[in-house]
């Protein structure tokens, strides 16, 4: 994982990870949290994202004819990754 960061931004509350210096994720201090795909469909970035969603037990990414896809935990809920984005909180999910 030496292609991946995390940094926590003390002025604006903000944890951000980067892989390959795209900002992948960021989590604000509301729970918010953002996942991009920053365009790259690889398999190393889903696996960041889904190491994320695993964290707060959020669901997980998938891929299906070359389109990636979000599933809610329990399976409830099938979004698409629009624009290579699926934004979270983390305390309503």
């Amino acid at each position: 994982m030496s292609n991946t960061v995390v940094k926590y931004d003390d002025k604006w509350r903000i944890t951000r990870m980067f892989l390959h210096w795209n900002e992948i994720a960021t989590l604000d201090d509301m729970g918010v949290l953002k996942l991009d795909n920053c365009g790259w469909k690889t398999n190393t970035t889903k696996e960041r994202l889904n190491w994320i969603l695993d964290i707060f037990d959020l669901g997980h990414i998938f891929q299906k004819n070359f389109e990636w896809f979000y599933i809610s935990k329990n399976w409830k809920e099938i979004l698409p990754m629009e624009n290579n984005v699926i934004i979270l909180s983390i305390y309503n999910n």
